[in-house]
């Protein structure tokens, strides 16, 4: 349980560094001001973008727009209605003809409108409009000011047309009496709200570009005056680029989704794990691996944000290397692939520069395997440049991707060679957590090594017997996920201390041994041979210390051979009567192998030394001859805390039984060679 929760605090941990670090607004990162010389790279616009217009000229149109709006005014019923009451109220003694006259001109002038001595209008700045607009229920019609009637050209409009209609009374005699001012009541009212809202359409309507960049036009060139019209090409393609990448929805949905983004990322690399090579969970590699991770995110994140247009010369490629250096092939692409996952997400052009990378990244670990030795590093270095460039054209030719080919190829060069220049830190890593880089793992199995020669030429048995061991040990380490080269690796030293007493050891006694004189266990007890046989481990450990090997190994000459006895000598003792209770004597002071491969080790050690007495022949014989050793293993309790699994102890096995039957397979007996053939 504790280790479940390590893992998912460290994952846990990774994605809240990742949503600390991603962008939330964009950065522009050139500087220019009006009348200056653009000192940048020439700037190609990457996308279609629109020229902003300026504030000043921007506020000009829009208030040209609303000085076109014309004002909506209502019929005002009450005040209609109000207008012919006081009409009505006149008193025209001996004629009633004449106020139902009366009424009747006022209704026609009321019914064209009548509008207020003075019209304000508030965005008219006290200028009377020329039209209007006057809203009947759902209709609207426009109409001149002019056709319109004051509240005095109404009066007198009725006061004519009455008098027209009586000419044989004195109507206007009687108006006057009666007490007509010649004034009627406005029946036309401003309306604010409708009125606003046609500003509000006017002033939207209103366009804020004036002209169109395309992409792949060039904005602005090295050593141009930035002019006032440039400065507005500029400032419009940086606005486009912001807005195109900032956020400006709710501060706390960002931050959601970041979140979201963040978990997903961190997902895909514990499936990207889980799927190559769980055991990387419990191992203290799975920090390191976190922190390669984390470091091209970051990486990508940083550049990208604050210096967009350096994104070629990140050493993306390096974090390959720096898998390469722990990790077995099976899991290093996985896991390359998800580093560039934030590249494919956030950068532009992501997907051109995934793939490009992604390419790059295969071809550098190729090239890798075999350029890996000081100055050779550099041909790996010229390699992955090679690719870089070559990909990049492709995309560039296919017009896919923007920019100027020899800064990109510049930037691609600084690119291969820092990760030359960076590698060495790998070394720095082992140290912090404490593990065996691959190249000092290909280091520590050449044959050419001092230590190895130095077994060869004092144990040369014990040597041949480490190869073989180192063969079927790779195979099968291969054949389950586990780390073939760190297996290898133990296997070539797990019997180093043989080099103290080597004819200690059948392999070697009869390599060693001169003529036909005793043997080195004659006349010894069991117990005198088994204390000599076990001393290799401690011996090894010894060697392996004075030659500063890495822990992991010496791990291996620990737990080859677990708490397992000298069987051959612990069954001679019990067979001359020895009591079962001193099998401490015979018994190895090492640790039950705890990994897949020091269990892969201890398995093809047991099953390579005991192959030599084999008298098997067919594969039912070999198949019961490496259960049974097995069995045997299993029995004393030496699997009982290592982490391998039933299915892959079953596939070990398998491999191992292929090794033997490949090994030992039956061959033609060929005839003797007889004087009288010809």
């Amino acid at each position: 349980m504790r280790k479940k929760l390590k893992i998912i605090f460290s994952l846990a941990l990774v994605a809240v560094l990742l949503v600390l670090v991603m962008p939330r607004s964009a950065n522009f990162s050139y500087q220019y001001a009006k009348g200056a010389v653009w000192t940048n790279e020439t700037l190609t616009a990457p996308f279609d973008f629109p020229v902003l217009k300026t504030a000043d000229r921007l506020s000009k149109d829009r208030e040209a727009a609303v000085q076109q709006v014309v004002p909506v005014f209502t019929v005002d019923r009450d005040a209609q209605k109000r207008g012919l009451r006081s009409l009505g109220a006149l008193r025209f003694p001996g004629d009633t003809l004449l106020r139902g006259i009366l009424l009747e001109e006022a209704e026609k002038v009321y019914a064209l409108g009548v509008t207020g001595n003075d019209i304000y209008v508030p965005y008219l700045h006290g200028a009377a409009p020329e039209v209007i607009f006057v809203r009947r229920g759902n209709r609207a019609e426009k109409l001149p000011l002019a056709e319109l009637y004051t509240p005095k050209s109404a009066g007198n409009a009725v006061f004519d047309a009455v008098c027209a209609r009586l000419p044989r009374i004195p109507a206007d005699s009687m108006l006057v009496a009666a007490g007509y001012t010649f004034l009627l009541e406005p029946n036309l009212a401003f309306d604010p709200q409708e009125t606003a809202l046609a500003i509000d359409d006017a002033v939207s309507g209103v366009p804020t570009t004036s002209g169109y960049v395309h992409a792949g036009q060039v904005i602005v060139s090295t050593g141009e005056l930035v002019t006032e019209e440039l400065e507005q090409v500029l400032d419009s393609y940086k606005a486009e680029y912001e807005n195109n990448v900032s956020y400006s929805g709710p501060i706390a949905w960002q931050w959601a989704g970041n979140s979201i983004i963040a978990v997903l990322l961190v997902l895909i690399l514990f499936f990207a794990i889980y799927y190559t090579n769980p055991t990387i969970f419990s191992d203290s590699r799975f920090p390191y691996l976190l922190l390669v991770f984390l470091m091209t995110a970051v990486g990508t994140l940083a550049v990208q944000q604050h210096y967009p247009r350096y994104i070629y010369a990140v050493p993306f490629t390096l974090a390959a290397l720096y898998l390469q250096a722990f990790f077995s092939e099976r899991l290093i692409f996985a896991v390359y692939m998800v580093c560039l996952l934030p590249l494919l997400v956030f950068a532009r052009s992501g997907v051109v520069l995934f793939v490009i990378y992604l390419f790059a990244g295969a071809v550098s670990l190729y090239s890798f395997r075999y350029y890996n030795r000081k100055w050779k590093q550099f041909i790996s270095a010229m390699i992955t440049f090679a690719a870089l460039s070559l990909s990049f054209a492709g995309f560039w030719l296919s017009d896919l991707v923007e920019g100027t080919l020899w800064r990109v190829f510049a930037q691609f060069f600084f690119s291969s060679m820092a990760a030359v220049m960076f590698y060495p830190l790998i070394y720095l890593f082992e140290k912090i957590f404490n593990l065996v880089s691959n190249s000092r793992l290909r280091d520590l199995v050449d044959s050419s090594n001092s230590l190895l020669r130095r077994l060869e030429r004092e144990a040369p048995g014990t040597y041949h017997h480490s190869v073989q061991v180192r063969h079927m040990a790779s195979a099968a380490a291969r054949a389950i996920g586990a780390n073939p080269l760190l297996v290898s690796a133990g296997a070539m030293y797990h019997d180093i201390g043989k080099i103290k007493n080597p004819t200690c050891f059948i392999e070697n006694e009869s390599l060693l041994q001169q003529g036909d004189g005793p043997r080195y266990h004659d006349g010894l007890s069991p117990q005198q041979s088994s204390r000599d046989i076990i001393r290799h481990v401690a011996d090894g450990v010894e060697i392996a210390r004075e030659h500063a090997l890495p822990q992991v190994i010496i791990d291996f000459i620990l737990t080859h051979h677990g708490t397992t006895v000298t069987r051959y000598f612990y069954s001679k003792f019990l067979a001359a009567g020895g009591n079962p209770a001193e099998r401490e004597a015979f018994t190895y002071p090492g640790v039950p192998p705890k990994t897949k491969e020091q269990v892969i080790l201890m398995l093809c050690d047991t099953v390579e030394a005991a192959s030599r007495s084999l008298k098997a022949s067919t594969p039912a014989e070999y198949s019961a001859f490496v259960e049974e050793l097995v069995g045997e293993k299993s029995g004393s309790g030496q699997f009982a805390q290592s982490e391998i699994s039933i299915k892959d102890m079953d596939t070990v096995k398998e491999v191992i039984k292929s090794w033997l039957l490949r090994e030992f397979h039956e061959r033609v007996a060929y005839p003797k060679n007889k004087s009288n053939l010809k």
